[in-house]
């Protein structure tokens, strides 16, 4: 049965899984478009990516780990319930977004890029 409490987890669930692993795609992605010469192989780009992600990708998921951690001492089955939940959600999307994306990205991420695309340029028209 859905109802308010689980539609709720499940949007939490999503976006804090989504959250780790994204922050790390995104910095594996832009390694070599600025002040990061030398960083072409994918295997450096996803250390690199770690290297400037994944303090801040730890910090959020021990921060949010801290945040529910009264939660575990209720006294309501909900609300361990909720604790267990989220509890096992921040471990594994700290696993996915900390150890998997990045092994995963240095096997088979896209290649670099070798500019920064151009927002000042006018779009194409058609004639």
């Amino acid at each position: 049965e859905l109802n308010g409490v689980s539609v709720v987890s499940i949007v939490l669930a999503v976006g804090l899984s989504v959250d780790y692993s994204v922050h790390i795609a995104n910095a594996f992605l832009h390694v070599g478009c600025e002040d990061t010469e030398g960083y072409s192989g994918r295997e450096q780009r996803a250390a690199f990516a770690l290297w400037k992600m994944g303090p801040a990708v730890v910090n959020g998921g021990v921060s949010t780990f801290l945040a529910i951690l009264p939660v575990a001492f209720a006294v309501s089955y909900v609300f361990k319930v909720f604790f267990r939940m989220f509890a096992m959600i921040i471990f594994f999307g700290q696993w996915f977004g900390v150890l998997v994306v990045p092994l995963l990205l240095s096997l088979v991420g896209p290649d670099q890029y070798l500019s920064a695309p151009d927002l000042n340029a006018t779009p194409y028209q058609n004639p």
